[in-house]
C-alpha cells in the first residue's frame, strides 16, 4: 500500500518533465547574426533578419548601373538661354588696307580678337577677308561700328546676321553627367566593400566606362559654353568702285556716265587713227604693183631694134 502511494508522485513528475520537453521553446534558436527562415509563429520572439543585398551589389557576374530614383537627384540649375552668333558683313572703302588699322581699333575696343586676315590682289584692286570674335554681349555694337567703316554714300554689299539657341542641348547634357555622377558614386561604393577579384575587376571596368561617357559629355558641354560666350563675325573689306556710288535716288551716276562715255569716245578716235595710218601705208601698194606690171609688158611687147 505504501509503495503504490510512492509510485503515484514519480509518474506524475516523469509526466510533468515529458511535457515541458515536448513543450516550445519561447524564442527562436537560430543563432545571432542569421536571419530566421520563415514568419514567426504566435507567441515566439523572433530575431530580425539582416537587409538582403541589393541586385546591383557585389556579384559574380557583370554588375548594372545602379538606377537612382529621380527623388533623390538634385534638381538641375537654371540655365539662361545659350545662342551661338554668327555674322557675316562686306562693305565698300576707299582703301581696304588702310581701313585695317580702325578695323583693329574697333575690334579691341569691344575686346574682341582678330583670329585669320588675309589680303588678295586682282590687279590694282585690293580684297580684305578677317575672322573676328567678340563676346557675345558686344556682338551686335561691334557689327554696327563695322558698318558704320563704309565709305561715304556707299552701300552695305552683305550683312547677314545668324543665331543658333543650344540651352536644351546643354540642359540635356548636364541631366545625363548628373545620372552618371551617381552611378560612378554607387559603383564606387560598391568597389570599396567588393572582396573578391572577379567583382573588382568588373566594378573598376564599369566605372571607367562612366568616367569615359563623362568626359565626352563634359567636354561638349564645355564646347557649347565657349562657342555661346563668343561670337563670330566674318568681314570682307573691299574697294570702292564707281559702282558702289549712288548718287540719285535711282542709282545712276552722271560723273560716272559721262566718264566712260568720253572713254568710249577715245578708244574709237584710237581705233579711227589706226585705221588711218594702216590705209596710208597700204593704199599706194597696189598702184605700184599694177604701174610695175604694165612696165615689164611692154619692155615684153617692143620689137627689137
Amino acid at each position: 500500500m505504501q509503495a503504490k502511494r510512492l509510485l503515484v508522485p514519480l509518474v506524475l513528475i516523469a509526466g510533468t518533465v515529458l511535457a515541458a520537453c515536448g513543450s516550445p521553446l519561447p524564442f527562436s534558436a537560430a543563432p545571432v547574426g542569421r536571419a530566421v527562415a520563415g514568419k514567426a509563429t504566435s507567441g515566439s520572439l523572433s530575431v530580425a533578419a539582416a537587409p538582403a543585398q541589393s541586385s546591383a551589389q557585389v556579384s559574380t557576374g557583370a554588375p548594372t548601373a545602379p538606377i537612382m530614383p529621380n527623388a533623390s537627384l538634385a534638381p538641375l540649375p537654371v540655365v539662361g538661354p545659350l545662342v551661338i552668333k554668327n555674322a557675316s558683313l562686306t562693305i565698300r572703302v576707299a582703301s581696304p588696307e588702310a581701313t585695317l588699322s580702325e578695323v583693329d581699333h574697333t575690334v579691341a575696343s569691344a575686346q574682341g580678337t582678330i583670329n585669320s586676315q588675309s589680303i588678295r590682289y586682282q590687279g590694282d584692286a585690293e580684297t580684305v577677308e578677317l575672322t573676328l570674335q567678340v563676346p557675345s554681349d558686344k556682338f551686335e555694337g561691334l557689327l554696327a561700328q563695322l558698318r558704320d567703316l563704309r565709305a561715304p554714300r556707299s552701300h552695305v554689299v552683305v550683312d547677314t546676321v545668324s543665331g543658333q539657341d543650344v540651352t536644351q542641348q546643354y540642359q540635356d547634357i548636364q541631366a545625363q553627367l548628373q545620372n552618371l555622377r551617381a552611378s560612378r558614386d554607387a559603383y564606387q561604393s560598391l568597389l570599396s566593400k567588393a572582396t573578391k577579384i572577379g567583382d573588382v575587376i568588373a566594378l573598376t571596368r564599369e566605372l571607367t566606362n562612366v568616367q569615359t561617357q563623362m568626359d565626352e559629355l563634359q567636354g561638349r558641354q564645355q564646347y557649347l559654353s565657349q562657342r555661346a560666350a563668343v561670337s563670330t563675325i566674318n568681314l570682307i573689306l573691299q574697294p570702292l568702285s564707281a559702282g558702289s556710288m549712288s548718287g540719285t535716288a535711282g542709282g545712276i551716276d552722271p560723273a560716272g556716265a559721262a566718264g566712260q562715255a568720253w572713254q568710249a569716245l577715245l578708244n574709237g578716235l584710237r581705233g579711227l587713227a589706226v585705221g588711218l595710218i594702216w590705209l596710208a601705208v597700204l593704199a599706194p601698194l597696189p598702184s605700184i604693183l599694177v604701174l610695175g606690171g604694165w612696165l615689164v609688158l611692154r619692155r615684153v611687147r617692143r620689137p627689137a631694134a
